[in-house]
């Protein structure tokens, strides 16, 4: 699959070629081969995570999008032709179709991955993980079901824990080519959120906010009795300012958000209460630009402050570090440390540092269920907790 964007005729451009290596709401992340990174505006611009790209001599957008030599491409819907189509990735060479050797084989699931990694130009390739936990029987059963579904194409075995067979896989990544993985996450933290907000019913068990059990209530319900959830579903609106946006938060929590269409410029008690929210998370002084303008950093902490002007009885945190990378965790687990005085947090996150810092119980889930509960040393010193997802190393 080919793509070029035109250039825009009288602008100069940096001699090197950039690759996106992230995209955010306007914006990509492009790495030079000198390691340089820079963030830059998308104008006009189709873009995917792994384009080969051409920025402006002043380092403010991108010029240019050179020829894909692949693109995974995503259907929004399944309306034949009228489909809507999604580049997610670009200039991919392998895909790395991803299956735990523990579980059944789910052929539907690899049809479809088999699919997309061939129309996409990359060649497919089957990872199958965790053998360490699975015995050699159901192994060769599984490789030989899978091999039925994808003839042709290659099936590796290995172990992340052992580290068996890994060093096959090595030898797809050298002489910088790209490796894309599909898989499914599934160990059920954004679906224990989700039962818990209200987004989806739980099959058994029951849900206990306080004294009041909301187990059968609506989501909007949940959020007036004192529910926040935040990051993985944002309720930024980019078109609206920083100010705006809490003092839209602000009414939600009073019941009038519709009131927010009347001129709310000369009300200044809820002007003043929205600078008490972003004062507690240093965007005072960015009130007046629209969120869309914000950095990925930034627009976490706004919505840290929306959170607040809910005045929650909890916060639900889905990943809050999700993108922010290691300076940018250390700066949000300063934040969320802030909330800790305000109402308990239910946090799902995978930066174990963020969560040994926050922390006063942790639970550990794996595919759904619950295998450790406890302090942070009890978490530490766990053997069960360490193999899932710490690694053997001392912590």
């Amino acid at each position: 699959m080919q793509h070029i964007t035109p250039p825009t005729s009288g602008e100069s451009v940096l001699p090197a070629v950039g690759r996106v290596t992230r995209l955010d709401r306007g914006w990509s992340t492009v790495l030079f081969e000198d390691s340089t990174v820079m963030r830059v505006r998308n104008f006009g611009v189709d873009i995917a995570v792994g384009d080969r790209v051409h920025v402006t001599a002043d380092g403010e957008k991108i010029r240019e999008v050179l020829l894909r030599t692949s693109a995974l491409v995503r259907r929004a819907s399944f309306e034949g032709a009228l489909a809507e189509r999604h580049v997610v990735a670009a200039n991919i060479d392998t895909v790395f179709l991803v299956h735990a050797a523990s579980s059944a084989p789910n052929e539907r699931r690899l049809e479809r991955e088999l699919i997309l990694a061939f129309d996409s130009g990359a060649t497919p390739v089957i990872v199958l993980t965790k053998n360490d936990i699975a015995d050699a029987e159901h192994i060769g059963t599984l490789v030989a079901t899978l091999t039925q579904v994808a003839a042709g194409v290659e099936i590796h075995v290995v172990s992340g824990i052992t580290g068996n067979n890994v060093d096959v896989l090595r030898e797809y990544a050298t002489d910088g080519r790209t490796i894309a993985m599909l898989g499914a996450s599934g160990v059920g933290k954004s679906t224990l959120i989700k039962q818990i907000s209200g987004e989806i019913k739980q099959d058994s068990g029951k849900i206990v906010l306080g004294e009041n059990e909301i187990s059968n209530q609506p989501v909007f319900q949940r959020a007036k009795m004192g529910l926040a959830r935040s990051f993985q579903v944002s309720s930024i609106i980019p078109s609206f300012t920083v100010l705006e946006n809490v003092i839209l938060a602000i009414q939600g929590n009073l019941g009038q958000t519709f009131k927010f269409w009347k001129p709310v410029s000369k009300n200044q008690e809820l002007i003043n209460a929205a600078h008490g929210y972003l004062d507690q998370v240093d965007l005072k002084l960015r009130m007046s630009i629209l969120a869309s303008e914000l950095s990925h950093g930034e627009r976490r902490k706004l919505e840290i402050s929306m959170a607040l002007a809910l005045e929650p009885k909890v916060f639900l945190l889905d990943e809050p570090m999700a993108g922010l990378g290691a300076a940018g965790s250390k700066v949000m687990t300063k934040q969320l440390a802030k909330l800790k005085s305000r109402a308990p947090i239910l946090l799902i996150e995978h930066d174990m540092d963020a969560i040994f810092a926050l922390a006063d119980r942790i639970s550990v889930l794996v595919y759904g269920r619950i295998i450790a509960t406890g302090t942070v040393d009890e978490i530490r010193s766990n053997a069960n907790v360490k193999e899932a997802y710490l690694g053997s190393e001392d912590l």
